[in-house]
């Protein structure tokens, strides 16, 4: 269904202009110690787009330190890269990931 010059669609007009399309990129890691959760942390932390930790039933906001330790460290962490680049920061994750 039309609406203006948005599509209508569940109470919300999206109009051509604004869609966005972001990207996503997940990567297993390990962090198991406390310099690779600071290490990790402060990577992420300059990245622009939103960054979550999936552990189990768990999703938690990569950028915030005291939600990573708030996780199991010792079992590998799913990481999801949400935006516009998410290939760049998982390269610069590259030596957390689980081979």
């Amino acid at each position: 269904m039309k609406f203006g010059d948005g599509n209508f669609c569940r109470n919300r007009i999206y109009y051509e202009d604004d869609r966005r399309y972001k990207k996503m990129k997940e990567i297993k890691i390990m962090l198991p110690s406390i310099e690779d959760v600071k290490k990790f942390n402060m990577i992420v932390t300059r990245y622009t787009g939103d960054v979550d930790l999936v552990s189990g039933r768990y999703v938690i906001d990569a950028k915030s330190i005291m939600g990573i330790f708030s996780l199991d460290l010792g079992k590998e962490i799913n990481v999801q890269i949400h935006g516009d680049a998410p290939e760049k920061l998982a390269e610069e994750l590259k030596e957390f990931c689980v081979k």
